[in-house]
């Protein structure tokens, strides 16, 4: 639990010790694991519904829970924070005293501010409502498109306004992370969407996936394509923010495309943003925030910079794999000489006919015991038989147990042939 005391320009946020903070720690562990197993023993059908990283969603959501319950992480994250934003005279992020906090105690700077959401108070300081939020949107297209590192729980306790229209944030427990490539990707998606172009779209999502099973991509951009005609003309007042990262991530599960974990903590961000802009000004135009973002992306992507250091990273990887060539073919030939090089070769796509013919060479099976039961019983009918074997009705009870017996795996077998049609 979090306590806030406002005291001689600082606030302190602590764990209060009397509530065992040990025990609050074992406690969260147990339910992760609990998560864990869950996801473990549902995995199969999890990834046959399209969650292909659901074990990377828990794993990062573990690590954000334990971030969220360590000061000391909120405190490099503050101050990381601050550094980025340190020439951004319309946002502020607030200090922290490292050398009086520690894991279960944080002082910061004291902020004056009044939510975002208060538009009355807002208002009262002769603030615009609507340059607030785009000032505010802007901050955090910022942070995901540009910076690669963003505030992941921007609900508005923690997205502040002060009386001179500066955005402040606080809480920096919850924070995400994009890979330059994967930023590059990720806004790739949303400068297609703008440039109503699918086919950049698709070629976007691809580069972000880590896996995918995208086969027929002309298919993938049609599908892309329909998301882009019904969301290139909406606004936050019709919800395109949350209809759009559900459809965008209906099209990842059915394309079975597995992303990194934190594009689900920046889809979390889009649907609370949505909510924010709704309170504040339900016409604002989300698009018109994202567009520009487009053109600093591509710009930066073919900068001299960028292209030197993509230069630069290749040759060093083209380097690395030719100096370790000799060694890698020395490791083969080594186990190949001593009988240890194993080929696994994987069947895809057989796993029908496997069923199919598994279930003719049973039937097969059945009808020639089926068979051989009645040809029994016809052999034992006109066989002479002793005055000591047993009938029924004149006829020998073995030839009787062998029609009995045929006859009852005939009507298994028939049972079988009619539900496999019934179920087809």
């Amino acid at each position: 639990e979090r306590v806030e005391h406002n005291q001689e320009n600082a606030d302190f946020i602590n764990f209060d010790p009397n509530r065992d903070s040990i025990a609050h720690k074992e406690k969260e562990e147990q339910d992760i694991a609990i998560i864990h197993d869950a996801v473990r023993r549902t995995n199969r059908y999890l990834k046959k519904q399209g969650i292909l990283n659901a074990q990377e969603i828990v794993d990062l959501f573990e690590r954000t829970m334990a971030r969220e319950l360590d000061f000391q992480t909120e405190a490099r994250n503050l101050e990381r924070f601050k550094k980025l934003f340190k020439d951004n005279k319309k946002i502020y992020i607030p200090s922290c005293y490292k050398e009086l906090s520690s894991e279960q105690v944080l002082i910061m700077e004291y902020i004056d501010a009044v939510k975002i959401t208060d538009v009355q108070q807002i208002k009262a300081w002769g603030l615009s409502v609507p340059k607030i939020l785009e000032t505010g949107m802007d901050l955090y297209l910022t942070m995901i498109f540009e910076k690669g590192i963003f505030h992941a729980d921007p609900h508005p306790g923690n997205v502040l306004v002060r009386s001179d229209g500066t955005i402040c944030l606080i809480d920096f427990g919850m924070v995400g992370k994009l890979m330059p490539k994967d930023k590059y990707a990720f806004a790739g998606v949303f400068i297609g969407l703008a440039k109503q172009d699918a086919r950049y779209m698709a070629n976007s999502l691809r580069k972000l996936a880590i896996e995918h099973e995208i086969h027929d991509m002309r298919q993938f951009e049609y599908d892309l394509d329909d998301v882009i005609e019904d969301f290139s003309d909406q606004d936050v007042s019709e919800g395109s923010l949350s209809d759009l990262t559900i459809r965008l991530q209906d099209v990842m599960f059915r394309y079975r495309i597995k992303a990194p974990g934190s594009v689900f903590l920046i889809f979390r961000c889009f649907v609370i943003l949505e909510g924010i802009g709704k309170q504040l000004h339900p016409n604002f135009n989300t698009y018109d925030a994202i567009k520009p973002y487009g053109a600093k992306i591509i710009k930066e992507q073919l900068s001299p910079a960028n292209l030197y250091r993509n230069l630069e990273g290749r040759f060093n990887e083209f380097s690395s794999m030719i100096s370790s060539f000799p060694n890698e073919v020395k490791v083969i030939m080594k186990k190949a000489r001593q009988g240890k090089l194993h080929f696994q070769v994987e069947h895809q796509g057989y796993g029908y006919l496997l069923k199919k013919m598994d279930s003719i060479t049973n039937r097969i099976v059945l009808s020639i015991i089926i068979s051989s039961l009645i040809v029994a019983s016809a052999i034992t009918m006109t066989m002479e038989m002793g005055p000591d074997l047993p009938t029924y009705k004149g006829l020998p009870q073995i030839s009787i147990t062998f029609l009995t017996i045929a006859g009852w795996i005939s009507l298994i077998l028939a049972y079988s042939v009619i539900r496999r049609r019934k179920y087809k």
